[in-house]
């Protein structure tokens, strides 16, 4: 074996190692990041759920529903803006890592974000709004500790 550069934390590295990859390690961040993204969405996917109940509740019974009722548009709206909001604030959080990554795991948090509003359809069916209240405030709290995280990531703490 053959001496390579010393890496960061004393490590060797081997001779076939590229000298111009990053020595950072961005995992931890990337799953941070990806974490308050999902869960941030999730908690405004799950408040748009419980403004969507309240004005369905205010509005006439109907055996056909309408698109083009706030309720309606509100939950598509509300729906995609959640996943906008994740995709953007997992970019915003991943700022040291590269933009091509960066632009590819938040596709990711959108993504499951879209998925984490199917699977709220049957809390709010089986539970209704204190369900949706109970999953809006956890993956609020969760979002708040993974961008504590995210912080203390990003500064090297």
């Amino acid at each position: 074996m053959g001496s390579g550069a010393a890496g960061p934390r004393g490590s060797e590295r081997p001779e076939h190692w590229n000298p111009l990859a990053p020595t950072e390690d961005y995992v931890p961040l990337a799953g941070a990041s990806i974490g308050f993204g999902i869960l941030l969405g999730t908690a405004l996917i799950a408040a748009v759920l419980l403004g969507v109940r309240a004005l369905v509740s205010q509005g006439p019974s109907t055996d056909q529903p309408d698109p083009n009722q706030p309720a309606g548009i509100l939950l598509i709206f509300g729906t995609l803006g959640a996943c906008g909001v994740a995709g953007l604030s997992c970019w915003a959080a991943m700022s040291p890592v590269p933009t091509y990554r960066r632009g590819g795991l938040s596709m990711v948090s959108a993504f499951a974000t879209f998925v984490m509003a199917l699977l709220l359809a049957p809390v709010n069916e089986l539970a209704g709004p204190a369900g949706l209240a109970l999953v809006a405030t956890a993956c609020g709290a969760g979002a708040w500790a993974f961008g504590r995280r995210t912080r203390r990531l990003r500064a090297g703490v």
